[in-house]
């Protein structure tokens, strides 16, 4: 009796024994199960979200211009194939010396801080920002300050994009497309606390044969949601002492 007693509490301490010394691998292959069911949930919400507006943003590159980024050179983003690099046509202006644009920003006619460009013989682009303005917060008429530390670009000319609108195409302006990082200190009027906001600027345009220039300041952070602005002047000689 006492030997089958005994067979059967070693047998029962096997098993106690072979349960213990598995639980790691059953902690782990649920862990396992969790992550990957994680990675599930993610694809089918924000990666699929995410390439679903990438592709939107595709089809319109002119309100969504780091889809257009690989025509700044050194980029990272490869150029799509068929889009071949192009000298300037005839029609485009030829840019033979420095040349400087300096004017003021706005957004339905409201002052948003001003811009300087340069534009450089080689089809260089490049300026800064700057400046401080007032708006009001997205989800109520709260007055929000914004002070501009830095928001510098660069990029240049890409004669291979044609102008076009509702008349039709215009192959004598010249595009151009910059890019940048700036960084905007943000005040609610309401009780003075200041947002600290990092993002990227995009600085885009069009250069007429009188070198006028019409362009548009995009700044976001996300690349989904933006904050669009308008500007226009003529780009002239710098001025002999070379102060800006």
């Amino acid at each position: 009796m006492m030997s089958i007693i005994d067979s059967n509490v070693s047998k029962l301490s096997l098993k106690l024994r072979k349960t213990k010394n598995n639980r790691p691998a059953y902690a782990l292959l649920g862990t396992l199960i969790a992550i990957a069911v994680g990675m599930l949930i993610y694809y089918f919400t924000f990666y699929r979200m995410d390439s679903e507006t990438y592709h939107q943003q595709l089809s319109s590159p002119e309100d969504y211009p780091w889809v257009d980024e690989w025509r700044i050179r050194g980029s990272d983003m490869p150029r799509p194939q068929g889009q071949d690099q192009a000298s300037l046509a005839p029609e485009q202006p030829h840019i033979t010396e420095s040349l400087k644009l300096k004017t003021r920003v706005s957004e339905d006619k409201k002052n948003r801080g001003s811009i300087l460009i340069f534009l450089e013989p080689d089809g260089s682009i490049l300026g800064g920002w700057s400046g401080d303005y007032n708006t009001q917060s997205l989800n109520s008429q709260i007055p929000i300050n914004h002070v501009i530390n830095f928001a510098d670009f660069e990029g240049n000319i890409d004669p291979a994009k044609i102008y076009q609108d509702e008349k039709g195409e215009d192959p004598s302006k010249l595009f151009f497309i910059t890019k940048g990082k700036l960084s905007l200190l943000e005040t609610n009027m309401d009780n003075n606390r200041v947002r600290h906001v990092m993002g990227l600027i995009y600085v885009v345009g069009w250069i007429s044969s009188d070198f006028s220039v019409a362009g548009r300041v995009h700044i976001t952070s996300d690349k989904k949601s933006q904050r669009i602005y308008q500007f226009s002047g003529c780009a002239k000689s710098p001025e002999p002492s070379g102060r800006l």
